[in-house]
């Protein structure tokens, strides 16, 4: 029997598959890696934005704040860049840079604004301060939440590092006196945000929370994503704000 005769023509290879494009991304996994960010980095703009417009002039603390909490977080802008999805730890990031550095600041800022101010009332400085606690309070929320999820996906043991203990100290802190305050208010009739146990229950939980965001910019992600000068510095500045604020402005 004839066998069949093979064809002279080579056999075509395979094309190579083109690198997807930003046309090739979905929609829906786009915006859902991009909205943290956008909420981020809009809520931080605005709130500096009103800040200014309620106190009437520019804090040092929430500019310096403001800053730091814009380049921690260039490492996770430069993720989204490359093309690269967010994970978890990347939205615990996201949120205490941008609720401790610069939030914080100024719900500090804008209380103490009300002693001194070109507009607005101390009324209105107090109500300002109390929505920046809640946003604050909220980012602390979603990152601690993110970063508890992480671990459990992980296998690992939660709190155990001196920067998770700090930041659970912050949390609860900063949970007893958001309670403390409206109940108060409630119980009095009027709003109350002249009250020594408040106050001092406030710069706990700041200290606290700078305390953990110190170490985590000098922990292992710090120094693998911003590089030990930068996250040194940034942590030295962090500090530095904060004790300006505790030690020295009167709230």
């Amino acid at each position: 029997s004839l066998k069949p005769r093979r064809s002279s023509k080579p056999e075509p290879k395979p094309k190579p598959k083109a690198e997807p494009t930003m046309s090739d991304v979905d929609a829906a996994a786009l915006t859902a890696q991009l909205t943290p960010v956008a909420l981020a980095v809009v809520g931080v703009g605005v709130t500096g934005a009103l800040g200014r417009l309620y106190r009437g002039g520019v804090s040092l603390n929430a500019l310096v704040g403001l800053l730091l909490s814009a380049a921690t977080l260039m490492p996770v802008l430069k993720k989204l860049e490359a093309g690269d999805g967010l994970v978890l730890f990347d939205l615990h990031v996201i949120c205490f840079a941008s609720a401790a550095l610069h939030l914080a600041n100024e719900g500090i800022a804008a209380i103490k604004g009300r002693r001194k101010m070109l507009s607005g009332t101390p009324v209105q400085m107090a109500q300002f301060h109390a929505c920046l606690q809640m946003a604050t309070a909220g980012l602390y929320a979603i990152g601690f939440t993110a970063i508890y999820m992480n671990k459990e996906a992980h296998g690992k043991q939660h709190f155990t590092s001196n920067h998770g203990k700090a930041g659970l100290a912050a949390l609860a802190l900063m949970a007893a006196n958001a309670l403390y305050s409206p109940l108060r208010t409630l119980v009095k009739g009027r709003p109350l945000w002249s009250d020594s146990l408040h106050r001092l229950g406030g710069r706990m939980a700041f200290a606290a929370s700078t305390v953990a965001v110190c170490l985590g910019l000098v922990s292992g992600w710090g120094m693998k994503n911003l590089g030990s000068e930068q996250a040194y510095g940034s942590a030295v500045a962090a500090g530095l704000i904060s004790a300006y604020a505790l030690l020295i402005t009167k709230v």
